[in-house]
């Protein structure tokens, strides 16, 4: 079964496809997610990995997300600069939030 699963998940993260892995407490879901996002994914993709409990709020999930991110100053906008927040030039990142 995990085999299917990592080729799901690799074929749904490389088409930009957003994945939701449910099921029992203990069938390796975090595992087989995190293994291939760490090692089953193309060069171009970069994992960010964070874990939901209940003192995490919406603030320090948008911090630890923006320190992954490269900031890049997008110009003006009615007189003020910007920073646009994304991925490293030329790739992707996939966001695995374990225990939502």
């Amino acid at each position: 079964d995990s085999i299917c699963y990592t080729w799901l998940i690799r074929t749904l993260a490389e088409n930009r496809q957003h994945v939701l892995a449910v099921g029992d407490t203990g069938t390796a879901k975090s595992v087989t997610v995190s293994r291939t996002l760490k090692f089953g994914m193309p060069e171009h993709f970069d994992a960010i990995f964070t874990g939901f409990s209940a003192q995490t709020s919406a603030n320090m999930t948008q911090d630890i997300i923006d320190d992954k991110f490269d900031k890049r100053r997008q110009g003006k906008r009615d007189g003020l600069e910007f920073l646009m927040h994304g991925p490293p030039i030329g790739k992707y990142s996939v966001i695995f939030i374990d225990d939502i």
